[in-house]
């Protein structure tokens, strides 16, 4: 965000922060989120914050708060947007929102929550804090326990200076291993442990199509989309079930190790 941030100055640019997955994390004492000028947060059903859908748009600019209410709103004139907008407004102020009120300006969405996905989100943030520092605890012990591991797959880390919040806990193959992540999700899945890819866009085929994209174009990308997994780190987690992840990645380590061993 530094250099992001030196650039956008040096080209008069704004910066949207896309913070989806990383509500109440710091980089460098300050709030994902804060950094730029306007900050977008999702709180999807498997996110850190969940309504179930939808998400939240953040700045502290008047008229971008203005411009993103009305396209969440149809692209509604933003002097009416909620139902009590003309609450105790008389005389010439009530007229004019009488008169804007049914306008529409701009091209808008239908992107509003309801009052009960509001009240949902509402209530995580009152656990907000229990929530996450059990995400983290989870993901310590998951980097601890699997660190023997560590010749095989590259485990998660970060500078002193950003935080993470551990929406999910991300797994690389590394460079001649000698294993396959095809190999690994299935055997994890078929021991009750869910996987998630991680999605880098260009194996998207709608993205594929559209940029021409070409096999070796990205290689850093590829290498994540050939080797990178995700796994759960979520709040509800017990002890046993992270110890028995653990267990499963070592046995699949070690029965590959043996069987290769024993072909050798």
């Amino acid at each position: 965000m530094d250099r992001i941030g030196k650039i956008a100055r040096a080209h008069k640019l704004k910066v949207i922060e896309d913070s989806c997955e990383t509500m109440f994390a710091k980089y460098r004492g300050k709030s994902v989120g804060s950094l730029g000028d306007i900050a977008c947060f999702s709180t999807y059903v498997a996110h850190l914050i969940v309504t179930g859908v939808g998400g939240i748009a953040l700045t502290n600019n008047k008229k971008y708060a203005e411009i993103l209410r009305s396209l969440a709103n149809h692209g509604r004139d933003g002097i009416y947007i909620s139902i009590d907008d003309d609450k105790g407004k008389r005389g010439n102020e009530l007229e004019k929102i009488v008169t804007r009120r049914f306008r529409f300006i701009r091209p808008g969405y239908s992107f509003r929550l309801t009052e009960f996905e509001g009240a949902l989100g509402c209530a995580q943030l009152e656990v907000a804090d229990t929530s996450f520092a059990a995400r983290k605890k989870n993901a310590e012990y998951l980097i601890a326990h699997l660190a023997p591991l560590g010749t095989h797959i590259q485990l998660p880390s970060h500078p002193d200076h950003a935080d993470h919040v551990f929406m999910m806990f991300p797994v690389v193959l590394k460079k001649g291993c000698g294993f396959s992540k095809v190999d690994l999700v299935n055997f994890l899945e078929s021991e009750g442990i869910e996987t998630r890819d991680m999605l880098p866009l260009i194996n998207q085929p709608m993205i594929k199509k559209m940029f021409s994209i070409r096999k070796g174009q990205y290689p850093v990308a590829d290498w994540i989309n050939t080797n990178g997994f995700y796994i759960g780190c979520h709040p509800g987690m017990k002890k046993q079930e992270l110890e028995y992840i653990v267990d499963r990645f070592t046995a699949f380590f070690s029965s590959r190790a043996k069987h290769k061993k024993a072909r050798a």
